[in-house]
C-alpha cells in the first residue's frame, strides 16, 4: 500500500489566494491588514492573514466577504 504525501500549492496560486482575501479585507474596511508568509516557519501553512475590524459587525463582515470569495 502507498501513501503519498500532499504536495504543497504551488506559489503563484498561494498568492492568486491571498490578493482575493486581502482585497476583500480591504473592501470591508479592515484595519491593520497584514499577510505573513510563513513557509519555512510552521508546518501547518503557508501563509497567515491578520485583520482587525472596529465592531462585531463589521469584523463579521470581512469574514463574510472573504468566505464568499474563496469558496
Amino acid at each position: 500500500m502507498s501513501t503519498t504525501e500532499p504536495t504543497a500549492q504551488p506559489q503563484s496560486d498561494l498568492e492568486d489566494v491571498l490578493r482575493v482575501i486581502a482585497e476583500a479585507a480591504d473592501e470591508k474596511h479592515a484595519d491593520q491588514l497584514r499577510v505573513l508568509d510563513v513557509r519555512g516557519v510552521v508546518s501547518y501553512t503557508d501563509a497567515i492573514v491578520l485583520a482587525s475590524g472596529g465592531t462585531d459587525r463589521q469584523v463579521a463582515a470581512i469574514v463574510d466577504e472573504i468566505e464568499s470569495r474563496v469558496r
